[in-house]
């Protein structure tokens, strides 16, 4: 694992896993179980499309070594990047995690996710393959949010305190107003990008020439003791319902299928 690139407010990751990792975690994504999610879900708009889907959120807990390779992995990743995201156990108390494909025609609109029990985000490409001219690209805009949003507002294209439309177009309205322009992040494989808390981002449309395949990531947030609690409660109750294997002995599982060592680390 090693710093590829760095911005004042984000910091992307390659060589996340071994190969070895790397194909079981991969794997892993694929046993999960997925729903459409269309637009007015997960702060989705009419133009994004629909198709994108995603896996019930669980919680990591960092207040005691993870066990599980996922776990292991984010707070090394996290580590790298404390002036983004905070410190473990002080900053943040947990970390959530969804799995999210987007096949071709789907895209998630410009917006912040700011809320006050988040410190961070991150988006982990677990895909084994992607073309450059695919899309699906992460574009950042390396500056607060409420910079962008104060100007919007000087500008008269915004009312303080108005609340924004899944129907109107805000969000890119603002961007406008950056003092820098966007960030382009490809959506490498085996590559982690964090993010700092109030910065405006957005999912580039899959383009049609990515033909079956689906831009793959695992992405959540760093959380307070507020978020995690919340989360917590939310997994707890998903898995009453659904039951959710464990990580580590599904990535075990995997990898005797395939005569390899398990992995430890």
């Amino acid at each position: 694992m090693q710093v590829s690139h760095k911005g004042s407010r984000f910091v992307v990751l390659d060589e996340i896993l071994d190969p070895a990792s790397e194909s079981a975690m991969w794997a892993w994504f694929q046993t999960q179980s997925f729903g459409i999610s269309v637009p007015g879900n997960w702060g989705r708009r009419p133009f994004d499309g629909v198709g994108a889907y995603a896996s019930p959120s669980l919680v990591i807990d960092a207040s005691a070594p993870p066990a599980e390779l996922l776990g292991r992995t984010l707070l090394k990743a996290a580590q790298l990047a404390q002036d983004v995201v905070g410190v473990p156990g002080k900053d943040w108390r947990a970390v959530s995690r969804t799995c999210w494909t987007y096949p071709a025609g789907a895209q998630l609109s410009w917006h912040n996710d700011s809320a006050g029990d988040q410190t961070g985000a991150y988006v982990w490409y677990v895909h084994p393959q992607w073309g450059a001219s695919w899309g699906g690209e992460l574009l950042i805009v390396d500056e607060p949010a409420s910079q962008l949003v104060t100007r919007a507002i000087e500008s008269g294209l915004v009312r303080p305190g108005e609340t924004e439309s899944p129907l109107a177009s805000e969000a890119e309205s603002k961007v406008l107003f950056s003092a820098l322009d966007p960030v382009c992040v490809q959506a490498r494989p085996n590559r982690m990008v964090l993010l700092m808390r109030d910065t405006f981002h957005t999912v580039r449309r899959v383009d049609t020439s990515a033909g079956d395949r689906s831009r793959c990531s695992v992405a959540g947030f760093f959380l307070t003791m507020d978020g995690a609690s919340q989360v917590a409660n939310e997994e707890q109750q998903s898995r009453s319902t659904t039951g959710t294997a464990g990580l580590s002995s599904q990535l075990a599982a995997h990898q005797r299928a395939e005569g390899r060592p398990v992995q430890r680390g």
